[in-house]
């Protein structure tokens, strides 16, 4: 009577061995994003997320978004497709190597000129590829130049 292998803890007598796990279409992929979910880096590596946007005149396009202290930001526009602008606030200029800097972020602003007014076309945010809401206060958040006095 020939040998048989001993069979892995677990299994039935009689059933084969089971297989090695292969990845399936729920597998998440490696970087640790549920099937079907958003890339929280968005399309643009780096991008900082953008809250809101104004208009000054009809072609200069203000851009907000939470940043860090340090580094220096600029803003991307494309304006290639119909009925809207898409943008995206990237590092320009990081941290110079050896500087300490805090890890401090604070509401900024970017601006570009577009070539043509925004006239109704809608901004979208590449980081996240949601549109982005019109500021409707640019004084957001406490006011820098007067101070918050109590009973004032």
């Amino acid at each position: 009577m020939p040998s048989q292998a001993p069979k892995p803890a677990g299994t039935a007598p009689g059933s084969a061995p089971p297989a090695p796990a292969q990845p399936t279409a729920a597998t998440p992929p490696g970087n640790g994003i549920a099937v079907g979910e958003p890339n929280p880096a968005g399309t643009v590596p780096g991008a900082r997320p953008a809250t809101t946007y104004r208009v000054d005149g009809t072609n200069h396009l203000t851009v907000y978004f939470y940043g860090g202290v340090c580094q220096k930001y600029a803003l991307k526009a494309d304006e290639s497709h119909p009925g809207r602008v898409d943008v995206a606030v990237v590092v320009a200029a990081p941290v110079p190597s050896g500087q300490v800097c805090s890890e401090l972020a604070k509401r900024q602003t970017v601006t570009a000129d577009l070539r043509q007014p925004l006239a109704g076309r809608t901004v979208t945010d590449l980081s996240s590829g949601h549109e982005i809401p019109l500021d409707s206060d640019p004084h957001m958040g406490p006011d820098p130049v007067s101070p918050d006095i109590a009973g004032q």
